[in-house]
């Protein structure tokens, strides 16, 4: 019986550790009046358990008709709040696009 709900768990499982890993990477930053919103938000953490939930339903359909491992849906979960993240940022940005002012690999590890 598990195994007909383990494709749920295991991309559910993905995006969770993504959001850990989000914290947990911010956490020098949870003193900011930013971070203290984003805390004590009802609306963040209702789109962020969303997120989770829409991820392992994405990774399911995604997958669906095909074998796929545990591992496959722990890393597509992981990776499809991650992408809808970048194309929001990517849609909302009001800055301009310079380029060549950071190195390439900084610039992509560090862009947010």
């Amino acid at each position: 019986m598990f195994a007909d709900y383990m494709p749920l768990v295991a991309s559910g499982v993905g995006a969770t550790l993504q959001e850990l890993i989000y914290w947990y990477d911010s956490r020098s930053k949870l003193e900011t009046d930013e971070y203290q919103r984003m805390m004590h938000s009802l609306s963040y953490w209702v789109i962020t358990f969303l997120m989770i939930v829409l991820s392992a339903i994405g990774c399911c359909i995604w997958y669906s008709g095909q074998a796929a491992s545990g591992r496959d849906y722990l890393i597509t979960g992981a990776g499809f709040p991650l992408l809808l993240k970048k194309a929001v940022s990517a849609l909302t940005s009001n800055q301009n696009l310079k380029l060549g002012t950071r190195r390439p690999i900084a610039a992509y590890f560090y862009s947010a």
